[in-house]
């Protein structure tokens, strides 16, 4: 899933085409992802829903601050939040033009970010 949205699909348009998979599962996968990247989740106690486990600071291009919020996990060297990210694939959003609102973020960044949710999460 993460490897398709990172090629720029939308989760309806991988919905589409990949019809076995039903929209509220992968919300929920979403979901859940978003609620681990905003307790700034260091660990994999908490595992995504039928995937497994995501060790967060295995990604070498996020990390957490602890500035005005709970320790959130957001795109190195930045302030972009990456359950922003998150938010707006739930919403329909692709990668790309996540990254055209933005400056900070590179499209290789969020499209590396998606390769190590797919490896991580065994979904490539």
């Amino acid at each position: 899933m993460f490897a398709n949205i990172g090629s720029g699909m939308t989760v309806n348009e991988f919905i589409d085409t990949f019809g076995a998979i039903r929209h509220e599962d992968v919300t929920s996968v979403l979901r859940h992802i978003i609620e681990q990247l905003r307790k700034g989740t260091t660990n994999p106690d908490s595992p995504v829903p039928g995937r497994g486990a995501i060790d967060w600071r295995e990604h070498k291009g996020i990390e957490i601050i602890n500035e005005n919020r709970s320790n959130e996990w957001v795109f190195k060297g930045t302030q972009r939040r990456i359950a922003d990210l998150f938010e707006h694939i739930a919403e329909g959003g692709t990668i790309y033009n996540y990254c055209e609102r933005s400056d900070e973020i590179q499209r290789a960044e969020t499209e590396e970010l998606m390769d190590f949710l797919a490896t991580r999460l065994n979904t490539r």
